[in-house]
């Protein structure tokens, strides 16, 4: 974006750059309020991206511990390995505000894995009710990590 004049000129990439008359009595000096802090909270949330990235990996590694113990297949662990590291950076980038903290984690988790419950883990009978627990304790640990992890970030700033 830039200003030229009384006018603000915006780059779109089909059409090229396009101008915007401000509203009279309006100076284009800053962006609306909402706009501002929606991409200040963008540009917060990817300072924090790698540390919730390495914490999303380790939970997810810590996740697929059981089934690799339980030798199922290999496409079950790697299903589960990605699915909780999507559960896992979901978790560091969504506030719930209907929810206490503690239970964020476990609801995204097992709301994410709800369409997945159909799938089976290799031969022999499914049980969902394993699955839903291990989300969400899976889950239930994210929020805590979470919670502990900004704690202790609030200390050094």
């Amino acid at each position: 974006m830039r200003r030229s004049g009384s006018r603000i000129r915006l780059f779109c990439i089909p059409g090229g750059p396009a101008t915007v008359r401000p509203r009279a009595g309006k100076t284009p000096s800053s962006l609306p309020h909402h706009l501002t802090r929606s991409l200040i909270r963008l540009i917060h949330t990817m300072l924090h991206l790698p540390v919730s990235l390495i914490l999303a990996v380790i939970v997810a590694f810590a996740g697929i511990v059981p089934p690799l113990y339980q030798s199922r297949p290999g496409r079950y662990c790697l299903h589960l390995f990605l699915h909780y590291l999507v559960v896992g950076l979901l978790v560091f980038t969504l506030t719930l505000p209907a929810l206490p903290w503690w239970t964020q984690g476990a609801v995204i988790a097992i709301v994410m894995l709800l369409p997945l419950l159909p799938l089976p883990a290799g031969r022999g009978s499914y049980k969902w009710h394993q699955a839903l627990l291990a989300a969400a304790v899976v889950g239930t640990a994210l929020s805590l990590i979470k919670h502990f992890i900004s704690d202790i970030a609030r200390l050094f700033t």
